[in-house]
């Protein structure tokens, strides 16, 4: 699996941009969710916006397989854990309880099958 470079992006990451990526992506997600979501991801720094494109493409394609994995199923938990599996060493993952780094090990785990 080729993940694309954080440095090849041609627009800039703004809220309106990681909405309108969501939007193409989640189209039956509420525009509440869709908000609040791209206002998440814009406030953590380290992913960029092509990496964030590649994210919804790749939760959208592997909804249910990820869903089997990551329970809560809010849009934001999706694209967070999966950015995080694909994008963030494992070492910088932001441990939110003791039952989240099991559940992104095992996401990474599936990843790899790629």
């Amino acid at each position: 699996m080729q993940l694309p470079e954080s440095s090849s992006n041609i627009y800039p990451r703004s809220v309106e941009n990681i909405k309108a990526i969501l939007e193409f992506y989640f189209q039956f997600e509420t525009h509440t969710e869709i908000t609040e979501t791209a206002v998440q991801l814009y406030e953590r720094r380290g992913v960029a916006l092509n990496q964030l494109e590649y994210t919804a493409k790749f939760v959208t394609k592997h909804r249910d397989e990820i869903r089997k994995i990551i329970t809560n199923r809010s849009l934001w938990n999706l694209m967070r854990d999966t950015r995080d599996v694909l994008f963030v060493p494992s070492q910088k993952w932001e441990i939110r309880n003791g039952t989240h780094t099991p559940k992104l090990q095992a996401l990474e785990n599936w990843t790899k099958s790629f």
